[in-house]
């Protein structure tokens, strides 16, 4: 008998013939959207339909009795190619997903957004099929009666249902009764994150962040102090950092100047290996089916911390000035919050030194910071670091970061008061006070001068440098003077 030729199941469709076998969640949401077309094989298509048979007569995902109806089946004349695809893929199933490492919502997620992908694949391929035969009429049908999903769809779903019988509406008062998960914090100190966060993290390349945010999982994972004495963390948190940019051995040299070779529970997920192993379909986080295992992955891993380096590398071809193609990937952010992870998220500045794109990118994140360069460029090395912090959004927990400069060097860091940003603070408080008509002596003495003539001196720096306009007692910002009060004050001034 020839063997089989065994198409390679993807780990998306792997993982949905798994939650129809073990999960009696997933396949009660699955079976009214199930088409056997969005399949891509046909022995896959088979235990499917076992499943959903099972499901039909006995209400539950048939679980262990996938093996009698697989015997069953075959002995009962199965093709025996199909037969023996179908063992390769039960094999080992139970061990890849036990009932602790499966995520059912998750997956019933990712398949959905999966499916009416490709039921739109179908109808593409159907109406071509149609015009290519001269069916112009059986085409345009094919396209006003089209449904997302497969036309046995039920009516409710899991949200239409909860609104229906009551369980999700509840009064404020049950709302400050309830006995909700509390919020743990895993870094204390000048950059405080806490569990159900996303912070993101913008910066030049080159500038640091990836040292920092190095720094930042190894003092979570271990508890020791890190940057300097700037954050603390009581430990033990598990760690993922995801690199979509660097080279393994840029990576290597990075680990062994921060020593992170000694930490458990500080792992890395590299694009550079995805692609050097050529694994496919490779490590792009624009595409559902790759958020899908990675997500399932974090989850069942009991990460609490991941940080993704970076929007631009491991989100491929997105555009970033389109709200529409980050609100998917914003939706899995949300959801990986929702379940107690806190995420990073690095990106690169736009020309504003602000973050590259869309500013719906901000809405949902709890903490928005920039970096900027503090030394010239020729006083930076591959070795080093030099910035300032500043933030762009905070909610609700405390940064301590103004008139610091952070500074890794020779595998250490240090933290230096940098005068040339404590200059441009002082600059930025004469801004406010000239644009509050504030008494100039007064102001004066608030700020450290010694009298108001310091303060004309600052004004005339002001104009000169085009921050502010207009006449004595009627002086406004200019839209660059407000950009850089707020930039430096961490306010915001109109």
């Amino acid at each position: 008998m020839n063997e089989p030729e065994l198409k390679v199941v993807s780990y998306s469709e792997r993982a949905l013939i798994a939650g129809l076998i073990m999960s009696d969640e997933f396949i009660s949401g699955i079976e009214p959207i199930f088409n056997p077309r969005y399949l891509d094989t046909k022995y896959t298509q088979i235990v499917a339909g076992w499943c959903l048979d099972y499901f039909k007569k006995y209400g539950k995902a048939p679980d262990n009795h996938i093996y009698d109806l697989f015997d069953k089946k075959r002995s009962n004349g199965l093709n025996p190619n199909q037969a023996q695809l179908i063992d390769v893929l039960l094999s080992g199933m139970a061990e890849q997903y036990g009932e602790e490492s499966f995520n059912p919502q998750l997956i019933l997620d990712e398949a959905r957004n999966a499916f009416q992908r490709k039921g739109y694949d179908l109808l593409a391929d159907d109406i071509k099929e149609r015009l290519d035969a001269g069916d112009v009429a059986g085409a345009k049908k094919l396209q006003t009666e089209f449904k997302p999903f497969h036309p046995e769809i039920k009516e409710e779903n899991s949200l239409q249902k909860a609104l229906a019988d009551n369980s999700l509406v509840m009064s404020f008062e049950d709302l400050e009764a309830s006995d909700l998960p509390q919020a743990e914090r895993l870094i204390d100190g000048a950059i405080p994150i806490e569990t159900e966060t996303i912070t993101l993290i913008t910066g030049e390349p080159g500038i640091g962040k990836t040292f920092l945010t190095l720094e930042i999982l190894k003092v979570a994972a271990s508890g020791e102090t890190g940057l300097a004495g700037c954050i603390t963390s009581s430990g033990g948190c598990k760690c993922l950092y995801v690199d979509g940019e660097l080279p393994e051995n840029e990576l290597k040299r990075m680990s062994q100047l921060l020593g992170l070779s000694v930490y458990r529970g500080l792992d890395i997920i590299s694009k550079s290996k995805v692609e050097r192993l050529d694994l496919k379909p490779g490590l792009n986080l624009l595409e559902s089916e790759t958020r899908g295992w990675l997500g399932e992955f974090i989850l069942t891993n009991n990460y609490k911390l991941v940080a993704l380096d970076n929007i631009f590398s491991l989100f491929g071809g997105i555009d970033h000035d389109s709200a529409k193609e980050w609100s998917p990937i914003n939706d899995f952010l949300v959801r990986l919050r929702s379940k107690g992870v806190a995420v990073i998220l690095l990106h690169h500045p736009g020309k504003s030194g602000d973050q590259l794109g869309t500013s719906s990118r901000l809405f949902n994140l709890n903490t928005a910071l920039v970096l900027r360069k503090s030394v010239p460029d020729d006083k930076i090395t591959e070795n080093t670091a030099c910035f300032n912090i500043t933030i762009q959004k905070q909610r609700g927990i405390g940064l301590r970061l103004s008139g610091k400069k952070f500074v890794f060097r020779d595998g250490a860091w240090s933290v230096e008061g940098d005068k040339q940003y404590d200059e441009e603070l002082k600059l930025a408080m004469v801004a406010v006070g000239l644009v509050d008509n504030r008494v100039r002596s007064e102001l004066a003495s608030e700020i450290g001068f010694k009298n108001r003539s310091s303060i004309n001196q600052k004004e005339t720096e002001l104009r000169e440098r085009k921050l502010i306009t207009g006449s004595k007692g009627n002086i406004i910002f200019t839209d660059s003077g407000r950009e850089f009060v707020n930039d430096l004050t961490g306010k915001i001034y109109g």
